[in-house]
């Protein structure tokens, strides 16, 4: 066996996206079941690897709007449970957001883009810069 670390490292990145573009492309083609492989590949690669710089990147806010809302209902209705009253009226909300100020709307909006933001600060990440390969096999044979 190869060891194919041993390649520099833009090679086996150009060689890896043109496998993997090739594999993808004949996915369909590939029916269940096990196959075993033992093939001979001579590929002549001609491409430009471009690397950018490391950067630092922010989890995605999972606080999305329905999902705040839904947490909002819900503590709602226990609050409401335990002081012995009916839950909340789904049907009477929807029309009272339907005739809600627009500038109350943005407000809240703003509030709840704030905490995210809270949320958000401390997570922080670095990341690897994006890697754009540009080119292709100029031949293979199998």
């Amino acid at each position: 066996m190869i060891d194919l670390t041993a390649f520099n490292p833009p090679t086996i990145a150009a060689l890896g996206k043109f496998f993997k573009d090739a594999a993808k492309v004949n996915r369909p083609n590939l029916k269940p079941g096990a196959y075993d492989v033992d093939v001979e590949v001579l590929a002549q690669v001609s491409a430009t690897v471009t690397v950018g710089k490391n950067y630092t990147q922010r989890f995605v806010n999972k606080a999305q709007p329905w999902n705040i809302i839904y947490v909002l209902l819900e503590q709602l209705n226990t609050e409401r449970a335990a002081a012995g009253k009916v839950g909340i009226d789904m049907a009477a909300l929807v029309k009272m957001a339907a005739a809600l100020d627009p500038k109350l709307a943005e407000k809240a909006k703003m509030d709840a883009e704030a905490e995210a933001e809270k949320l958000k600060a401390p997570t922080k990440r670095p990341a690897n810069g994006k890697v754009i390969i540009r080119g292709g096999l100029k031949g293979a044979t199998l």
